[in-house]
């Protein structure tokens, strides 16, 4: 089954090499019938490149995958000379929403497991936000080449935009050992049911799902729905636990829900304990803010390609217990109108 392991980077380096294939020998492809099937698969592929790529251009980071090469990108969905979107807003079990300057993905897909899991995160639910060509919430990255200790901490889930109960992951791990000198870890339980449900009115859309990776242990289902203003100047989120099960241990629980921002993103105080102003390069102002508790600002770490070693960041943490049946927490990121603003994207990505 092609991209079992749900790496975006991996879609691209397929399509990199079917297109360079078929662009070297053209003549070849339009006269053999049986190589068609070579075609068919590039555009397929066509939308789904373009359905995991973020506002700035490069592809979203989940399951180990990197941000991508976006000169090689642009130029061979050109080559192509197919500007199919699609139909789908599912790529990969990552879900897109758009709206205005922002684009958003998302994963809500369960987690490849056993042999395909070798790179996985326990991300279910987690994502990755820009506006325009800047980003504002990120996951921390593919530790993978800064060694086993970095792999480690960006595969769980407290290095993504999701929520963690008691400090643990979704998922879990365990080592397997084979021929080769060392062994690997791969996802041995993780989410097994993910709803999704997608709606919109007038003058808004949203997205609905959950996952049960926290069923297990703690006997609690995650639901997030996430609101989009269609203007694009507002987002509103709700993260909602339930426990649907009594376990011995579970008088009260510590939450946490992680918003890691990309090291460009300028964090400035707001006059209110609760909310935090966000200040991207391009002008542009951004609320964030919450109903429940103070946010936390802490350290953390951004990894992609584009640079050479882990770059350092801060995430912001919203703390909370969980001591009944159920827990809300309400977070909201509105865009803060200012006389004069003038956006400083370098370009504008239209490929």
């Amino acid at each position: 089954m092609f991209f079992e392991n749900r790496k975006p980077d991996e879609v691209l380096e397929i399509f990199l090499i079917i297109t360079d294939l078929i662009n070297n020998t053209n003549d070849l492809f339009k006269k053999n019938r049986s190589l068609k099937k070579v075609l068919f698969f590039q555009k397929k592929l066509v939308p789904l490149v373009r359905g995991l790529r973020l506002g700035n251009g490069y592809l979203t980071r989940f399951h180990g995958g990197d941000r991508g090469n976006i000169e090689l990108m642009d130029k061979a969905l050109s080559s192509t000379n197919n500007k199919d979107i699609g139909n789908s807003s599912n790529f990969i079990g990552i879900e897109r929403i758009t709206s205005g300057r922002l684009i958003m993905l998302l994963d809500c897909n369960p987690p490849p497991l056993n042999k395909s899991s070798y790179d996985s995160h326990a991300s279910c639910l987690s994502f990755e936000l820009t506006s325009g060509q800047r980003a504002i919430f990120v996951n921390c990255g593919p530790g993978g080449r800064f060694g086993i200790d970095y792999k480690r901490f960006c595969r769980n889930t407290s290095a993504h935009n999701t929520s963690a109960i008691e400090n643990t992951s979704q998922a879990d791990f365990k080592s397997i050992f084979s021929a080769e000198r060392y062994s690997k870890e791969i996802i041995s339980r993780g989410p097994k049911k993910v709803n999704i449900q997608r709606g919109k009115s007038i003058d808004a859309k949203w997205l609905e799902c959950s996952h049960d990776g926290y069923y297990e242990n703690f006997g609690i289902l995650h639901k997030r729905k996430i609101i989009f203003l269609k203007s694009g100047t507002s987002i509103s989120g709700t993260d909602y636990f339930k426990k649907v099960k009594k376990l011995s241990q579970d008088s009260s629980l510590n939450l946490e829900t992680f918003f890691h921002l990309h090291p460009d993103v300028e964090i400035t105080n707001h006059p209110h304990v609760n909310s935090i102003i966000l200040r991207l390069k391009n002008g542009e102002h951004w609320i964030f803010e919450t109903k429940v508790g103070r946010p936390i600002i802490k350290d953390s770490i951004y990894i992609d390609s584009g640079y050479f070693e882990p770059k350092k960041t801060k995430v912001i943490i919203l703390k909370n217990k969980i001591l009944e049946k159920a827990l809300t927490v309400n977070w909201t990121l509105r865009r803060r109108e200012i006389v004069s603003r003038h956006t400083r994207d370098l370009k504008i990505i239209n490929i």
